[in-house]
């Protein structure tokens, strides 16, 4: 019995989100937004590679078919709930 062991590294495939990130994103004005956004922010993360920019405002707008007013709105959003916890 020489087999090799190979383990399977999941947490790549996993996205997790804790109780205390999703009750505050849910506290936003707009919820669904502010939720979309920092999936997407989340995903994109996970997926890179290297440290380069990819989640550019006009690669987040085509993404989520928003609009600019959307967008800065989701941003602005976030930003002030994610300050809000230092």
């Amino acid at each position: 019995m020489n087999e090799e062991v190979k383990l399977n590294d999941i947490s790549n495939d996993l996205f997790i989100l804790n109780q205390h990130t999703i009750d505050r994103l849910f506290s936003c004005e707009n919820p669904g937004d502010c939720v979309a956004l920092y999936c997407f922010y989340y995903k994109t993360e996970k997926r890179k590679e290297d440290k380069s920019v990819w989640a550019t405002d006009d690669y987040i707008k085509k993404s989520l078919k928003w609009g600019d007013k959307r967008l800065k709105r989701a941003k602005e959003e976030l930003k002030k709930i994610l300050q809000n916890n230092k």
